[in-house]
């Protein structure tokens, strides 16, 4: 993700004017300059939860953050703990048709969190819900695998990102 490089605002929108006055004042306080050395998708996520945008926006930053900037995110535990915050609202929230996406990803993102426990309730979830489209139906398989063997390739942070 783009960011600005005198103050590191990450530039993941088009920001309207009041935005971008809100993002300048956003950007002096502590919470802002304790957390810059962040993935720039955790920045975002927070700038966009101060600027109560978009209510999907927050959890598809942190998503995307585990696509592209895996290190940063899968191994910092404020980064997760607000992932699965922002999941459990997505889940919730999620169009029927989504479900089984929604649940195999989080399932996965639990295994990384090495909590199998939990990864195996979403993707027990995931499955539940039915035929999927065969990218779910794919990724549904690689993150059975990776719970049954974690030695699996499909355990690897980035593996199972659709954007690689």
């Amino acid at each position: 993700m783009a960011q600005c490089d005198e103050n590191f605002l990450p530039l993941y929108k088009d920001f309207t004017e009041a935005e971008l006055e809100l993002a300048s004042q956003y950007i002096q306080m502590e919470a802002y300059e304790s957390a810059v050395d962040s993935s720039p998708y955790f920045l975002a996520y927070n700038l966009e939860r101060f600027l109560g945008g978009d209510q999907n926006l927050p959890f598809q930053l942190l998503l995307q953050g585990l696509w592209y900037d895996a290190p940063r995110s899968y191994f910092d535990p404020v980064y997760m703990d607000n992932f699965f915050f922002e999941a459990r609202s997505a889940l919730n929230n999620a169009p029927s048709e989504e479900l089984a996406a929604l649940h195999a990803l989080v399932a996965f993102a639990y295994i990384q969190n090495e909590n199998n426990e939990s990864a195996h309730q979403h993707i027990a979830k995931s499955l539940a819900l039915g035929p999927a489209t065969v990218i779910v139906t794919g990724y549904q398989s690689a993150v059975t695998e990776c719970l049954e063997d974690s030695a699996s390739i499909y355990c690897e942070p980035t593996t199972l990102s659709p954007m690689k």
